[in-house]
């Protein structure tokens, strides 16, 4: 026996599945607006990284590698180093295995 806005196999019969095409394209829209804010702070983040150091010259993210190193070696923990590489995208590695095989390996919690 079918329930009311389904068919005889128990699927959504058009136009009466749990989803409301208005609310799910506002989400779709604040979603994408979030994608864009997130990628000016990349980009923003990446810049202000890259720009010389005023003391020594270098890279500023060097000097911010090696504190993390640093720390490392004291015991310390890499949450400055990973929120950097999560805001930047770079917890995923991806790997080309011979042939056409791509594997895509995400660090982190899932």
């Amino acid at each position: 026996m079918a329930q009311e806005g389904r068919d005889e196999k128990g699927r959504y019969i058009k136009g009466h599945g749990p989803i409301n095409k208005d609310i799910a394209r506002d989400y779709q829209k604040k979603s994408a607006e979030a994608r864009k804010d997130n990628r000016i702070v990349a980009d923003a983040l990446r810049r202000a990284l890259l720009r010389p150091d005023k003391a020594t010259g270098n890279p500023v993210i060097d000097g911010i590698v090696e504190r993390v190193v640093e720390r490392l070696n004291q015991g310390g923990g890499t949450s400055d180093l990973r929120t950097m590489a999560d805001v930047l995208g770079e917890l995923e590695q991806k790997v080309s295995v011979e042939g056409d095989m791509n594997f895509t390996f995400k660090f982190g919690d899932e």
